[in-house]
C-alpha cells in the first residue's frame, strides 16, 4: 500500500495561534521512502494514480461477469429460429421427421408447455430425411418460426411432421401424438392439431376414428374437407372444438369450400351442449393458396386462431 508521511514541526506565532509549516514530506510504499518522489512534484500523482488503479478494483470478476451477462441478453433481440431445429425420422425412434420448437422457458421437467403439431400441404411431403425436411418451412407455423416472426410469448411446444406420401391418416397422426407426449414435457390439458389443405383432411381423418376417446383439446383446420368426418359422427363430431377455415374461391378438386361449409354448417347447428366450440371462417375471394394458410397462421386476415386453442382445455 502506498502511504504519504508529513513531518511538521509547530512554531508559536505572535497572538498565540499555531502555524504548522511542513519540513520534510515523503511518499512511503510499503514504509520506504522513493527518493526524489515528494508530496509537493507532480511525481506523487502519478505514483498515487498507479497506486489507486492497482489497489482498488472497481468491480470484482464476479460482478463483471454479471453485467456482462446482463448486457449481452438486453441486447440481443429474440429470435424464434434458433428456438426450431429439424429431426431427422427415427430421432428417439419417431415415427416421421419433422421440425421441433421450443418455447423460452421450457424445461424437460416441471409444469408442461401447451403443445401444438401442424400438418403440412401435399407439396411439402417427404421422406423426412434431413435433406428434405426444408420443405415443411414453405407454410404455417414452421415457416413463421424459420423468418423470427413467431413471438416470443407464444407458449406452444411446435411439431411439424413430414408426411412420406399421400395425406396424414388417422393412424399416423395417433402415432406421432402418442410419440410426442412419451417425449417431450407437454401440458396434457392443452393438445391441439392444425392442417392445411391435405393436412387437414388428415386432422379430419383422425376425428373421424377417435372423437371419442381422443384428449386432443381443439383442432383448427384449413382448407380441407370434413364431409366424411361429419357423416360417420354427425353431431357427435361436436364433442371436439373445431374451427374450419375454407377460401370461398377454391378449385381444387379436393377442397372444394362446400367440403368445410355444408358439414360445419350442420355441425353448427347441433344442440349446445353437448357440442363444444364450432367456427367457421368462409374467406372471401380467396382460393387453394396461401392467402388461406399463411394469412391465417401470420394474422393478417384477423384470425386469431392461436388463442382460440389455448381458450380450450381437456
Amino acid at each position: 500500500m502506498l502511504a504519504i508521511l508529513l513531518v511538521v514541526v509547530a512554531v508559536a506565532a505572535c497572538g498565540g495561534s499555531d502555524e504548522y509549516i511542513p519540513i520534510d514530506a515523503a511518499v512511503l510504499v510499503d514504509g520506504q521512502p522513493i527518493d526524489g518522489v515528494t508530496a509537493d512534484g507532480p511525481e506523487v500523482d502519478a505514483a498515487l494514480v498507479d497506486a489507486a488503479l492497482v489497489d482498488a478494483p472497481v468491480l470484482d470478476a464476479a460482478t463483471d461477469a454479471r453485467v456482462i451477462d446482463a448486457i449481452a441478453i438486453d441486447a440481443a433481440p429474440f429470435a424464434a429460429s434458433d428456438h426450431q431445429t429439424a429431426r431427422a425420422t427415427g430421432y428417439l425412434s419417431s415415427p416421421q421427421g419433422f421440425y421441433e420448437y421450443l418455447p423460452p422457458g421450457y424445461a424437460a421437467s416441471g409444469p408442461g408447455k401447451p403443445l401444438l403439431i401442424f400438418f403440412h400441404g401435399l407439396g411439402e411431403n417427404g421422406d423426412g430425411s434431413l435433406g428434405a425436411l426444408p420443405v415443411v418451412l414453405n407454410n404455417g407455423p414452421p415457416r413463421f418460426i424459420n423468418r423470427d416472426a413467431w413471438p416470443e410469448s407464444r407458449p406452444f411446444i411446435v411439431l411439424s411432421p413430414q408426411q412420406p406420401s399421400s395425406c396424414p391418416n388417422a393412424a399416423s397422426i395417433a402415432a406421432f401424438l402418442t410419440w410426442a407426449r412419451a417425449h417431450y414435457n407437454v401440458d396434457s390439458t392443452r393438445i391441439y392439431l392444425t392442417g392445411l389443405s391435405c393436412g387437414a383432411i388428415g386432422i379430419a381423418s383422425y376425428l373421424q376414428a377417435n372423437v371419442l376417446t381422443s384428449d386432443v383439446a381443439a383442432v383448427v383446420g384449413i382448407s380441407g374437407d370434413w364431409r366424411g368426418a361429419w357423416n360417420t359422427r354427425m353431431c357427435t363430431l361436436g364433442r371436439m372444438p373445431i374451427w374450419a377455415l375454407h377460401g370461398d374461391a377454391d378449385t381444387n378438386g379436393g377442397t372444394l369450400p362446400d367440403f368445410s361449409r355444408l358439414p360445419i354448417t350442420s355441425l353448427i347447428a347441433c344442440p349446445q351442449p353437448p357440442r363444444a366450440d364450432a367456427v367457421l371462417t368462409m374467406l372471401p375471394g380467396v382460393g387453394h393458396e396461401g392467402r388461406a394458410w399463411n394469412d391465417t397462421y401470420s394474422g393478417a386476415n384477423g384470425n386469431d386462431v392461436y388463442g382460440w386453442l389455448l381458450a380450450h382445455t381437456r
